[in-house]
């Protein structure tokens, strides 16, 4: 699947498949209040080194969204993926 972020192409089929994860996504609901649904959201790297991330929403409506190193390295700590952080940010220090 194809989609156009920032007027450039990101392409799942191109890209490399890095990691499913749950992601809240915060949308107002009735009466203003703030509700948080989870949805499936894959992050992809790009040839070039670039983060995307596509979330699964209702209805198998996919969205995608352009992701710095900086969110994509305090998503792997949350998820605590210590693999992937050493593979695509260097080694950690041990504590």
């Amino acid at each position: 699947m194809r989609f156009i972020i920032d007027s450039k192409v990101y392409d799942t089929e191109k890209s490399e498949r890095i990691i499913k994860y749950k992601k809240e996504y915060p949308l107002e609901g009735p009466l203003g209040l703030i509700i948080e649904p989870k949805y499936d959201t894959i992050l992809y790297r790009t040839r070039r080194g670039n983060w995307f991330s596509v979330a699964i929403k209702s209805f198998d409506k996919k969205v995608a969204y352009k992701e710095s190193n900086d969110t994509v390295k305090k998503l792997f700590k949350s998820l605590n993926e210590v693999e992937l952080y050493n593979k695509y940010f260097g080694t950690l220090e041990e504590a």
